[in-house]
C-alpha cells in the first residue's frame, strides 16, 4: 500500500512538474494574431466580431493547437490520470476539502497572502476592471477548446470518483478555472513583480485544488498551465 501511494505521489508530482514546465517553455514573443478576414465577409463584419473580445489577440488563440488532445480514453495514460484522481480522493483530509472548496470561485482576493496585501474591488477599480475583462475573453478560449475534445469529467467517467465540492456540468479538458487562475496570476505578478514567484506557485496551488476536489484530472490542469501562459501574453 505504501508503495501504491508513493507512486501515485510521484505520478502527481510529475504531471504537473511537465505542466509547469510547459507553460514556462511557452513562446514569451508577440502575441498571436487576429484572424485573417475570411472570404465573403466584410471588414465591419470582422470588426464586429473583434468588437466582442475584450483583447482582440486572444481571438487568435487556436487553444486545441495549444495543448493538444487529452489521454486517449481507456489508455495507459488515461487510467494514471484516474488513478491520481482516486488517490487525491482517498488521502484527502478537512483541510484538503477547505481548500477545494476556497478554488470554487476565483477571485483576485484569493491571492491576497501571496500579494502580502488585502484586495477590495472598490480599492483598485481599474486592476479589478482589467481581470474581468481577462476573464471573460478566458472563458471564451476555454470553452472553444473543451468542445473540441468533449473529455468527460472524473466523477462521469467512473463512479468510484466522490467529488468534494460542487459538480460541474461542463466538459472536463481543459481546465476553465485553472486557466483562470493561471492567467490572473500571471497578470498579477507582471504588476508585482517582487511577488510574482509566490502569485505564480498560488496559480499552480489553485490549480491542484480542482483534481483534489474531485472535478479534474490531472491533465486537464497541466493542459490549462500551458495555455494560460499564451492567454496571459496576449
Amino acid at each position: 500500500m505504501q508503495s501504491s501511494i508513493r507512486s501515485f505521489r510521484s505520478i502527481f508530482a510529475l504531471a504537473l512538474a511537465a505542466g509547469i514546465a510547459l507553460a514556462c517553455a511557452a513562446p514569451q514573443g508577440a502575441a498571436p494574431a487576429a484572424p485573417p478576414h475570411r472570404a465573403g465577409e466584410s471588414a465591419s463584419a470582422d470588426r464586429t466580431a473583434m468588437k466582442a473580445w475584450k483583447f482582440p489577440a486572444c481571438a487568435g488563440v487556436d487553444a486545441a493547437a495549444i495543448v493538444g488532445p487529452p489521454p486517449e480514453p481507456g489508455s495507459a495514460a488515461d487510467k494514471a490520470d484516474l488513478d491520481i484522481v482516486l488517490f487525491c480522493q482517498e488521502s484527502r483530509n478537512a483541510m484538503n476539502e477547505e481548500q477545494a472548496w476556497i478554488g470554487v470561485t476565483i477571485e483576485i482576493a484569493f491571492f491576497d497572502r501571496a500579494l502580502g496585501a488585502r484586495y477590495e474591488h472598490e480599492w483598485y477599480p481599474r486592476l479589478t476592471a482589467l481581470v474581468n475583462d481577462a476573464m471573460k475573453d478566458t472563458k471564451k478560449v476555454v470553452d472553444a477548446a473543451k468542445r473540441v475534445f468533449r473529455r468527460p469529467r472524473p466523477f462521469q467517467a467512473d463512479a468510484r470518483v466522490k467529488p468534494c465540492i460542487p459538480l460541474e456540468d461542463s466538459f472536463s479538458y481543459p481546465s476553465g478555472h485553472a486557466l483562470r487562475a493561471c492567467v490572473m496570476a500571471r497578470l498579477l505578478a507582471d504588476l508585482v513583480p517582487e511577488r510574482s514567484d509566490k502569485l505564480l506557485e498560488y496559480g499552480r496551488r489553485y490549480g491542484v485544488s480542482r483534481v483534489m476536489g474531485g472535478v479534474h484530472y490531472p491533465a486537464d490542469v497541466t493542459a490549462s498551465f500551458k495555455l494560460g501562459e499564451v492567454l496571459a501574453n496576449a
